[in-house]
Order: structure tokens, then sequence, then C-alpha cells
């Protein structure tokens, strides 16, 4: 397998199995950027972390501009970037969230949370649109799209993120539920608390993600499927936290990729048909 679908793939299974639904042309397009969003969060997703090949990430990122670094994974991205002209700004936004990651990142308002997730996950929505040629009017889908997306990997991830030391939650929610500090400890001192937090943060993410869905039909249909083929794994990851948050702190709650499979075949018939 090709370095960037590997990547991808071992990112993200639910993407990758989600992207296999794309027309052939598209799908090295997503490879393209998904390997390049996943490398930097690789090195500041882990411990220890590795700030020195982050680093080094960003630095050749910024060579590229002007010449060929041999990172096929860099420089495969920069074509793809003139080609489809992403903003500067938006891979700017991406990197630098990414180093936030490397130090505290306090999050103490849904304000602050939003900005994180504009740059960690809003951005990438905005470059998967240009990949695809919608129009700009859909840019706002995708910005939510990118938003719910990301809130339910903070949902699913909780525990390992307190591993870390983050907490992408708000400090003013975690103070409203009488969950702060949020900890391993606090968690199962305090499950009802915590239950009831989990499940504000899924509420939120169900609204989003609603609003997000009223793009969808303005898509082409071969591009629907995909998006809903994740979005329904979404859902279900949702669902099933919802029935018991505590769930997280146990497992990580993640589709199979069959379920991911099956549920893109669903949806392409179900897209067929509404033709």
């Amino acid at each position: 397998m090709e370095q960037k679908n590997q990547i991808f793939k071992d990112g993200s299974k639910t993407f990758y199995y989600a992207s296999r639904f794309f027309p052939a042309g598209k799908r090295q397009d997503v490879a393209t950027l998904y390997a390049f969003v996943r490398l930097p969060d690789n090195y500041v997703d882990r411990i220890p972390q590795l700030p020195d090949e982050f680093y080094s990430f960003r630095k050749l990122y910024e060579q590229s501009a002007s010449a060929v670094t041999g990172n096929k994974v860099i420089d495969d991205f920069r074509a793809l970037q003139l080609r489809k002209h992403f903003k500067q700004a938006w891979i700017e936004a991406y990197l630098d969230a990414m180093e936030r990651d490397l130090s505290e990142n306090v999050i103490r308002t849904e304000t602050d949370m939003l900005d994180y997730v504009h740059g960690s996950a809003e951005v990438v929505g905005l470059m998967m649109s240009r990949i695809l040629d919608l129009p700009e009017n859909l840019d706002e889908y995708a910005i939510k799209l990118g938003r719910a997306y990301q809130l339910i990997n903070f949902i699913r991830d909780v525990d390992e993120d307190i591993t870390f030391g983050r907490t992408y939650f708000p400090e003013e929610d975690l103070k409203k539920f009488g969950i702060y500090p949020l900890t391993k400890e606090s968690i199962y001192r305090h499950q009802q608390e915590f239950s009831d937090m989990m499940r504000f943060q899924i509420q939120r993410f169900r609204t989003w993600h609603t609003e997000a869905m009223s793009g969808v039909s303005a898509m082409p249909y071969r591009y629907r499927v995909p998006v809903l083929t994740a979005s329904a794994q979404y859902l279900w990851t949702a669902s099933v936290i919802d029935r018991d948050p505590m769930t997280v702190m146990e497992q990580k709650v993640k589709p199979s990729r069959w379920q991911v499979i099956s549920g893109g075949l669903a949806a392409s018939i179900t897209q067929l048909l509404r033709r």
C-alpha cells in the first residue's frame, strides 16, 4: 500500500473506508490531504511527544514553497494545495493548532474550544470542499461538519486525552456540571456528573452535525455517499456513548471496518434511489 494511504488508514479507519466511496480520481487527493494532516498530529498526540519531529515537519513544509523537499507527503500536499487553491492561512491554522498541543492548551470557554477546532478540523473541511470542487457557498457546511466530527472525537477520546494531560471541553462546561478539574479520579468519583456533561457535549455534536447536513443535499451523488457513510458512523458512536458515557473510560468506541463498508453500501443504494 502506498505510504500516504497507509498513513491515512492507520490514522482513521472510519474516514479511510468511507473515502473508498469517492470516485477514484478524488480518493488519492483525499489520501494526500489526510496523510499531511495526520503526520504532525502523530508527533504531538503521543507519549512522549516528538517536538523536534513536529518542527522539522513544519520547516520542511515551509521550504516546499520554493523547492522540492524529498518528503513525498509534504511535496504531494504542496502540489495539491496549489492545484486546488487551498488558502495558506488554512494550513498555518492547522499547524498552529497542532503546535498548541505541544504545550498546555487551556480551553476555558466555548469560544476557546472553537478557536482550537477551527485550526484542527474546520480548515480540513474547507480543504476537502476544495478537493471536491464544491461551490464556496457550501463552505459554511464544510466548516460545521469538521467542527462536529472533531467534537465527537473529543467525546470518544476523553480518556486518552486525559492521559496526555489535555482536556478539550471548556472549563465553563466542566464547572457547570461539577466535574472540574477533569481527571480520571474525578470521573470515577462523580460518574453521574460526568455522564451529564458528556450528554451535553453529545447534544452539541448533534446540533452542529444537523446544521452541517443541511448542505449535503447540494453535493453530487458520488460525494454525498462517503460523507453520509462517515456521518452515520459518528452518529452511531454518539449513540453508544449516550447510552452509557462511562463506556469511554473502558474502551475506544469505534465502528468495525465492515460496519463502515456496509453503511457505505446502504448509503449508495439510498442516495441512488433518490437521484
